[in-house]
């Protein structure tokens, strides 16, 4: 074989395991998440209050639930291309509900033993401002139901979980008919229950 046909077969060659790997990783997330073990089964259609009323956040403790106001918590992972995908949508979705008294608690997936390392990286991404939970291994994010990121949990104005599930289906998080999170703030604002109280996760896996 000359160096030229050697050269187009390394090419070719390459150009395949290229290809191979980014059809690897986008067919990866656009399959749901397994229910991790450990995690509670959630049940928000049955308006169950919240597993944990307090979460000890960067700003100090913050309640879960607060009389009068909805509550979503976004899960979150710093490593999570997925997470990084979904953060328009949370922006968008932050000044969308803000008028409608909608709160936002980020709770930041983080293999044990990390510190703050979660927190730090989520203020570089300049979200918008709320308190942030370090979540080592998981174990916060098991408690509400959640198995993968981005995934979101949302609590109504009475104290009661309606909403457990992902933003979105697939990693892409932007479309209409999918907006799950966004379906269920619109019902909740409302004053009615989602038409989708669970949904599957993508993306992530929580870790552990």
């Amino acid at each position: 074989m000359s160096s030229n046909g050697k050269l187009v077969l390394a090419i070719t060659v390459w150009g395949m395991v290229v290809a191979g790997a980014f059809w690897h990783y986008d067919v990866s997330y656009m399959r749901p998440v397994a229910p991790q073990a450990g995690a509670i089964a959630a049940h928000p259609g049955l308006a169950s209050p919240p597993p944990v009323a307090t979460l000890i956040s960067t700003d100090g403790p913050v309640s879960v639930a607060v009389p009068g106001a909805v509550t979503v918590i976004n899960f979150w992972n710093p490593h999570c291309i997925c997470s990084q995908d979904n953060e328009p949508v949370v922006r968008g979705l932050v000044g969308e509900f803000a008028p409608q008294k909608v709160r936002w608690i980020t709770i930041a997936e983080y293999r044990k033993g990390k510190g703050a390392d979660a927190v730090q990286a989520f203020y570089r991404r300049h979200l918008p401002a709320m308190p942030v939970v370090e979540d080592h291994g998981g174990n916060l994010a098991r408690k509400f139901g959640v198995y993968a990121t981005p995934g979101a949990v949302i609590v109504n104005r009475r104290g009661s979980v309606v909403y457990t599930g992902g933003y979105n289906a697939a990693r892409f998080c932007h479309s209409l008919p999918t907006a799950w999170v966004r379906q269920a703030l619109q019902s909740v604002c409302a004053g009615e229950l989602p038409p989708h109280p669970t949904t599957p996760f993508y993306g992530c896996r929580v870790p552990q």
